[in-house]
């Protein structure tokens, strides 16, 4: 591996020395370029009040920071945790492209299910908490004779 130090010394690491060979890059700028083509195929200019401009900025940034926000919390028990806020953020990034402001209305959305979501849980991880500990918080109490 070119960019482990060798002797003390750093060595830089570049595309040439990095091991992977002209055939694996051109590869991969195919592949991504392919989706690029197709995320220009979804996307076009619609409703350029939300995409354009300060605004669309405003908008961009806030949907960035909510979905980073949400992605951030570490639920490891909770299925799609960070699916539902990758889609935000992967709609955003396609409205983006061409200021497609149905694809950041589309990202909203996603932040708005996603915050439902969460909520759910949160409610469902409460009530049924209170009510677990209320059953066996009762009996736990009685086999210690405590009450």
């Amino acid at each position: 591996m070119s960019w482990i130090p060798h002797n003390g010394k750093p060595s830089h690491c570049t595309l040439s020395n990095s091991g992977a060979s002209p055939r694996d890059f051109r590869f991969a700028v195919k592949v991504c370029l392919e989706i690029l083509d197709l995320c220009r195929k979804i996307s076009k200019p619609r409703y350029p009040l939300i995409a354009e401009g300060r605004r669309g900025q405003k908008i961009g940034g806030f949907i960035l920071l909510a979905a980073g926000g949400l992605m951030a919390i570490p639920f490891g028990v909770l299925p799609f945790n960070n699916f539902l806020p990758g889609l935000a953020i992967l709609f955003y990034c396609i409205g983006e492209l061409e200021d497609d402001g149905l694809m950041y209305l589309i990202a909203f959305f996603w932040l708005i299910i996603t915050v439902i979501y969460f909520t759910a849980f949160f409610f469902a991880l409460w009530y049924f908490g209170e009510k677990a500990l209320g059953y066996f918080g009762e009996k736990a109490l009685a086999f210690f004779n405590i009450l």
